[in-house]
């Protein structure tokens, strides 16, 4: 029992009849003993011969304040946000996806993310180009309609680099399809086509079927989710859709997604009005279209199926379909942004 008043000394070792069973202390408990000191505890021990041994210490505390907690359930928020889907495989790659829409950029950027991809964001075809001269990703995700080049130019652009680069594999992405894109798409150099807004079971098998053989048939990676939209029953919100990406992308990304939606469209429902009094056929369907496909993404199919109207009048330079739909255009919106402004609500309570 005398020995056990040295246990706390450094490279102390009982006697030779003990050491067998006790060994001796070396530096774990000093150490320990000097750690509890300089923060104001005590470290002790109880003994009993063949029962063994509690060793013990104590340390003054502070009880966590309110900003601690706060912080703790930030980070617990941000892993939550960040963790990888658990129902999908994990797919290893890396992803560039052209989208001027910066609402869909967030969107698709989460998914992939959540995925296990790399994933690089450009805003319009002209930057695509330039990322894939430098870089060897293993799939585009191209959106169509984009400023300074669009997505069907992006791809002739880099059908005629040199090297490897121009046989990347390039996904056409486009909300609410007319009747022919998907050909016109693969006929102008595209491997697939996806259609907004993408389903994240969709959008994993497209990538995985990539990823796993890079030489099969565009068919085998074209979606089969083409909506025709005079074939859609509209309403203001689709519920379903709105659950489908707040499952996606968490439900602590998605107000920040809805406030991003919400403060682009009013520029697009003044750009349309403006262009209709105008005569603006171009601009209408150049301004639709971008509205068409962020407002699809978020389950706003009313104004996604006006949008599309708008746009096939615009391209068709149908004027007096433009003036008809247009009156309809600011109380949809109002409409739209009540719903989503009580989603949003719902999910931070």
């Amino acid at each position: 029992m005398e020995d056990q008043s040295h246990l706390f000394e450094e490279f102390w070792g009982t006697s030779t009849s003990t050491l067998d069973n006790l060994g001796s202390t070396g530096l774990g408990l000093p150490i320990s003993k000097q750690l509890v000191e300089m923060m104001r505890g005590s470290i002790g021990f109880e003994s009993e011969p063949e029962r063994g041994s509690i060793f013990w210490f104590e340390i003054p505390l502070d009880s966590p304040s309110v900003e601690t907690v706060k912080l703790e359930k930030a980070r617990s928020s941000r892993i939550k946000q960040i963790a990888p889907y658990k129902d999908l495989p994990i797919l290893r790659g890396r992803i560039l996806i052209a989208e001027d829409n910066p609402a869909n950029q967030l969107i698709g950027q989460t998914m992939l993310e959540r995925m296990g991809l790399q994933v690089d964001v450009v805003a319009n075809g002209r930057e695509a180009v330039a990322a894939v001269r430098s870089i060897p990703y293993d799939l585009v995700l191209m959106d169509i309609n984009m400023p300074e080049m669009d997505g069907i130019e992006a791809t002739g652009a880099i059908r005629k680099l040199p090297g490897e680069s121009s046989g990347i594999q390039i996904v056409a992405m486009t909300a609410l399809a007319m009747p022919g894109d998907k050909e016109r798409f693969l006929s102008q150099g595209m491997d697939g086509y996806i259609s907004k807004p993408i389903m994240r079971e969709e959008l994993h098998a497209c990538i995985a079927s990539v990823l796993e053989d890079l030489e099969r048939p565009p068919s085998t990676i074209t979606s089969d989710n083409d909506t025709n939209p005079a074939d859609t029953n509209t309403s203001i919100i689709d519920t379903e859709i709105l659950s489908t990406l707040t499952r996606d992308v968490g439900t602590e990304l998605l107000p920040k997604i809805i406030d991003k939606y919400l403060s682009e469209i009013p520029v697009r429902v003044n750009a349309i009005t403006a262009a209709a009094d105008s005569n603006d056929c171009a601009l209408i369907a150049k301004e639709a279209h971008p509205l068409k496909s962020s407002s699809a993404y978020m389950g706003a199919m009313g104004l996604a199926e006006l949008a599309s109207t708008l746009e096939q009048a615009g391209l068709e330079l149908n004027l007096e379909k433009i003036k008809q739909e247009v009156l309809h255009l600011p109380g949809l919106f109002e409409q739209t942004r009540e719903e989503l402004t009580r989603a949003k609500a719902s999910e931070t309570k």
